[in-house]
């Protein structure tokens, strides 16, 4: 019965530890996403490679000039996207946003 006893409170403390040990990962990866956020966000980028950057996968680009004396006036680019749905939104709405939420610019 004694070596029952000590084998849970064993598990106890060996669970304890595991659930500590768990929520120092959980913040260590919380602390390094944040950290990769930051430096992805465009702060260390160049002119060049911030329009590269943006124009990563797009067919054209309308007006690039307005777009290139924002970036060079302010050092980023604010977004606004509009869109008026003429049916149920449907998920392809979202894909903008996502690009510009795992941009760091959201």
């Amino acid at each position: 019965m004694a070596d029952t006893v000590a084998i849970q409170d064993e598990i106890a403390q060996l669970e304890k530890k595991l659930a500590d040990v768990q929520t120092q990962l959980r913040d260590a990866k919380s602390r390094l996403e944040k950290a990769q956020a930051k430096d992805f966000a465009g702060s260390e980028l160049s002119y060049d490679d911030k329009m590269a950057l943006i124009k990563v996968n797009l067919q054209e680009v309308l007006n690039p000039e307005i777009m290139e004396e924002a970036l060079k006036k302010n050092g980023h680019l604010k977004v606004y996207w509009g869109t008026a749905t003429t049916g149920r939104p449907h998920c392809g709405y979202v894909c903008c946003l996502l690009r510009g939420y795992w941009s760091g610019e959201y």
